[in-house]
């Protein structure tokens, strides 16, 4: 009799887990974010037009996925990634004028990020 009350109990656990999974789902394994970047120049905080932002690293640079920045510095585009995960981001100016900058941002962040360049001695 003791096996068949622990049997109902584990038959009941594992009901209740699939209704719960069923009810509410898993977690996003997969979303689409806009992240904005904000760069400016280190030493005088203006606004920098035209440096390009590029999805990973430098060396896979792809010109059609090279955005660039407006006159107020600002430049937005949609990445999407496992939830939670670390995306790379490069940016930099087609005239080297300024070192180039890499960063790696949770996906999951809404704010948006201020990168700040410094020029090249």
């Amino acid at each position: 009799m003791n096996w068949i009350r622990k049997a109902l109990k584990g038959l009941s656990l594992t009901s209740a887990m699939f209704v719960f999974q069923a009810c509410y789902g898993t977690g996003p394994g997969f979303m689409c974010q806009e992240t904005t970047f904000h760069v400016v120049a280190d030493d005088t905080g203006d606004p920098l037009e035209g440096m390009e932002v590029f999805v990973g690293s430098r060396e896979d640079v792809d010109t059609n996925d090279v955005v660039t920045t407006d006159a107020d510095g600002y430049v937005s585009l949609g990445v999407c990634s496992d939830y939670g995960s670390v995306v790379g981001f490069s940016i930099f100016d087609k005239d080297s004028v300024y070192n180039p900058v890499d960063t790696l941002i949770y996906i999951n962040e809404a704010d948006t990020v201020e990168i700040r360049m410094t020029k090249k001695i």
